[in-house]
């Protein structure tokens, strides 16, 4: 299936041209993107940076921009401060209606190697290089495969302060909210699809997400605890004697 622009870029709104005069890599449609980000030359920025993006699969800045000009307007779309996650997620929101679908969520670091750490934190292998973290959550069509757009995103750096120890801090205070909240969240935005199954790795393999999962949402969790089940075996145990699918 074709992934649309609009699916990743959009919001509710209309979007105009642009006069910044600013050349990039692509040469689609501004009405493609269809996006309220608070002015039209945004908006037409946005289009330009992700048909850019695909046109030539990479998200680096100097690769997008044609010439100086189109690197400059690439930069200032993620520094507006109005294409919010929010944002975004409305739009995926509203191309969900009556389907099935999978909310796919993971972690991943972005490291700065050689980079100075201002405004970043303890990233890479033992923390040794600068970076951040994303936990992102996009919706996926259980019956195409199309990728419909973000549902949720959370973007933080660790503190260089050694942490509580973790048994005595609460699930808000943990890295480990990031699965609840991207559930709530699949809950919440995705409210007008048919099913929704919220899939995670095994660090969400964790009994406050099971115990406090929104009733509107499944969980598919690769396992990382054998846990006891309702006839006291275990679920590895158990799982070994299962039929072997597809």
């Amino acid at each position: 299936p074709t992934l649309r622009h609009a699916h990743i870029f959009g919001c509710v709104g209309a979007a105009g041209s642009d006069s910044s005069g600013a050349t990039f890599a692509w040469g689609g449609a501004v009405s493609d993107v269809a996006g309220a980000f608070g002015d039209r030359r945004r908006a037409a920025s946005v289009g330009r940076l992700y048909g850019s993006m695909v046109e030539r699969s990479s998200v680096v800045i100097r690769k997008l921009g044609v010439d100086r000009g189109g690197e400059l307007s690439a930069h200032r779309v993620p520094s507006s401060g109005q294409e919010t996650v929010g944002c975004l997620a409305r739009r995926t929101g509203a191309a969900v209606a009556g389907r099935r679908l999978v909310a796919a969520q993971d972690t991943t670091g972005v490291n700065f190697p050689g980079r100075q750490s201002r405004g970043l934190g303890p990233a890479g292998r033992r923390g040794a290089t600068p970076g951040f973290f994303i936990h992102a959550t996009v919706a996926v069509d259980a019956d195409t495969d199309a990728v419909l757009g973000l549902v949720d995103a959370a973007i933080w750096t660790r503190d260089r302060l050694p942490a509580a120890e973790r048994r005595q801090r609460a699930l808000a205070e943990k890295g480990s909210q990031r699965w609840l909240s991207a559930a709530e969240a699949a809950a919440e935005r995705l409210a007008a699809a048919a099913a929704v199954v919220v899939v995670g790795d095994r660090e969400s393999d964790i009994h406050a997400l099971f115990s406090r999962r929104p009733a509107a949402v499944q969980l598919l969790v690769r396992a990382a605890q054998s846990r006891t089940l309702e006839d006291d075996t275990r679920l590895l145990d158990a799982a070994e004697a299962w039929p072997v699918l597809g």
